[in-house]
């Protein structure tokens, strides 16, 4: 918060005077400019993170508004998000809503359900949706080499618990072929171990 002139002077008058101080209400964050290097990473130049700008709308009684707008790996990112109030955050309800949206090159994935409070605790319901034109464009932002297959969808339900993930009715599409089925995702060791059920009514070995 910034204090103009006239401001601070009746800050000042009500310190002296021994008035109370009315309380700050911050309504809007904005961050722009904010470069970030991870130098853990294999790549020569660390893998970069940069905002050009990111505003977080905070409104009483109005669900708490994300926009950003930047690059990771020099891929343009936009992300739109929208959670519960302010006010859900400090009475302490049990799950907050979020509804997520990233785009970035011809990919969006979608997040929609509920996250547990407070955050860090390891307990999630939402519904994820990632639709792309060919696997390849994301290549540069995930650091990997798809190949050039599409276009693809994919949804599910996703439970997030202490040392698993519950998948059911997951429905996925790439090019002609097709998957549906459920499973879990476990991490009780080095590495996740997969549990799925699937089936398919058509499979092209060329997708």
């Amino acid at each position: 918060a910034r204090l103009g002139r006239s401001d601070k002077n009746l800050h000042d008058d009500a310190v002296t005077s021994g008035s109370p101080i009315s309380s700050v209400e911050i309504r809007e964050l904005v961050l722009r400019d904010v470069t970030l290097h991870d130098r853990r990473s294999d790549s020569p130049d660390g893998d970069m993170l940069s905002l050009r700008e990111g505003k977080v709308e905070i409104f009483p009684n109005l669900p708490v508004r994300l926009i950003a707008n930047g690059e990771f790996r020099k891929v343009p990112v936009r992300v739109e998000a929208i959670g519960g109030t302010l006010s859900d955050l400090i009475r302490g309800r049990e799950f907050w809503p979020v509804d997520v949206v990233i785009r970035a090159v011809d990919a969006t994935l979608e997040l929609k359900g509920s996250v547990a409070l407070p955050f860090g605790t390891s307990r999630a319901d939402v519904q994820v949706t990632l639709a792309c034109t060919r696997l390849s464009a994301l290549n540069q932002l995930l650091a990997v080499t798809w190949p050039s297959l599409g276009p693809y969808r994919i949804s599910g339900e996703a439970n997030l618990g202490a040392d698993e993930i519950a998948v059911s009715n997951v429905q996925a599409v790439l090019g002609s072929s097709d998957l549906k089925g459920d499973g879990f995702i476990h991490f009780d060791h080095d590495h996740p171990r997969w549990s799925m059920n699937l089936a398919s009514k058509r499979i092209d070995l060329h997708d």
